[in-house]
């Protein structure tokens, strides 16, 4: 997760104060709709991970505990159609980086201590309400909204390494998996209006992306390989905090 760490939001802030600077009007001339486009980043962070597989592991019989997550890098692109002051409607892709851990409990020896990188790659479709749809002179210039959306994510773990739980000796190179699950999206939102043509938008999203999980096989730390029950994590929620600009045509 070293590129995540490397992430500052000082450059986005740089970006926006340009983009003022060059569009800001004394008139904020406004169309109810149109075509837009938008650009956000920002963190998330893994809040919720509580199930894991059974039947994992060499004999099948591992059993997830002690799920952690970490945060990350999340990046956003839209492009949408605007109906309405109240009503907009887009297509999303987000990506979003992460570290997500857990221990393997066995019922004939002890536990083993597990690390990943996780990412998804959410694709969803998306609506919009906005409370200057309800009073346009009040929120005028600061926007409000609810939002939703549904859609799909592929979900992948690597650098899959497996150790032992009270030594920190490695066991394993758990090799990368891949899924693609159901997910959607929930969030609020305020929209600042900085010219007719651009918003400045800052947003609170919960996502769910369903489950990870590891391919069945790895290499011990001997490099043999071997066959194993895929280790997988369920019912994973990401919280992400984002700000960025969307352009109307």
């Amino acid at each position: 997760m070293n590129f995540s760490k490397h992430f500052s939001l000082v450059h986005l802030f740089l970006f926006i104060l340009i983009l003022f600077g060059l569009q800001i009007s004394p008139r904020f001339a406004s169309a109810d709709e149109g075509f837009y486009v938008g650009l956000n980043g920002g963190m998330n962070w893994i809040s919720n991970a509580t199930k894991g597989s059974v039947v994992a592991g060499r004999d099948r019989n591992g059993r997830v505990h002690d799920i952690e997550g970490d945060n990350g890098l999340l990046l956003t692109g839209a492009a949408g159609y605007r109906f309405s002051n109240l009503v907009r409607m887009d297509v999303s892709y987000s990506r979003l980086n992460n570290e997500l851990d857990w221990n393997g409990a066995f019922p004939t020896f002890g536990d083993s201590a597990f690390t990943s990188d996780a990412s998804s790659d959410v694709f969803l479709l998306n609506g919009y309400l906005h409370a200057k749809g309800l009073d346009k002179e009040r929120f005028y210039t600061v926007d409000p909204f609810i939002g939703a959306g549904i859609g799909f994510t592929s979900n992948r773990l690597t650098n899959i390494i497996e150790r032992v739980a009270a030594t920190g000796a490695l066991g394993s190179n758990v090799h990368d998996g891949t899924t693609l699950r159901p997910a959607a999206r929930l969030g609020v939102g305020v929209d600042t209006k900085l010219s007719p043509s651009l918003t400045l938008t800052s947003s609170l999203d919960a996502y769910w992306l369903d489950g990870f999980e590891t391919a069945d096989s790895r290499n011990i730390a001997a490099g043999a390989f071997q066959n194993i029950g895929a280790w997988k994590i369920d019912d994973v929620v990401s919280v992400g905090i984002t700000i960025g600009l969307r352009y109307s045509f």
